[in-house]
């Protein structure tokens, strides 16, 4: 009978000692987890400041554009400047792009900027490209668009986390870089 007594104590004290040893490993697990959390948070805030000054720079695009026309500016200055802001585009969609696959597609605003600033991007791109393209009238044909992007860069701008745009505001850069065209020369 005492050796009974004996094991059923030994068993106790071994299942007291792993409760513990369990007990803390839950703990010590959960607390690596909320720092993992937090971590994860913070840097959705750091990828996105890391195009701040593209969001801000091309928040003048369309003023900038605009001031290039009244001055009458060369097909050389306005392929420059649409270079420039080709690459801030390019920047931008690529966080976009950045943060749609880390949340696994879940936030569809994610995509929709990252298309929206590819597009852009694109269009920027073959502006200086093509030589068949009036670089001039295709500007001035986008102006207004131009600006509407321009303002709604700036808004983008005004996020500190990429988790607070709304996705109205997605919707509606989508629908702007959608609307942009070229206009051709007539000897294209």
């Amino acid at each position: 009978m005492w050796p009974l007594k004996r094991l059923c104590v030994v068993a106790l004290v071994a299942l007291l000692v792993f409760s513990t040893f369990s007990l803390y490993s839950w703990q010590k697990t959960e607390r690596e987890l909320e720092i993992q959390e937090a971590v994860h948070d913070q840097s959705w805030g750091m990828v996105y400041l890391t195009v701040a000054e593209d969001l801000f720079e091309l928040g003048y695009m369309g003023n900038a554009f605009g001031y290039l026309l009244e001055q009458n500016a060369s097909e050389d200055t306005l392929d420059e400047y649409a270079g420039s802001y080709y690459v801030r585009a390019r920047h931008v969609g690529n966080v976009f792009m950045f943060l749609h696959y880390c949340t696994g597609g879940d936030h569809e605003k994610y995509r929709k900027l990252w298309e929206a600033f590819i597009k852009l991007e694109g269009f920027l791109l073959t502006i200086p490209a093509m030589e068949e393209i009036n670089k001039t009238a295709t500007i001035k044909e986008n102006l207004e668009l131009f600006k509407e992007v321009s303002n709604m860069s700036m808004e983008l701008y005004k996020f500190g986390d990429p988790r607070e745009i709304p996705p109205e505001l997605a919707d509606e850069i989508l629908n702007a870089t959608k609307q942009l065209k070229f206009v051709y020369s007539d000897e294209g």
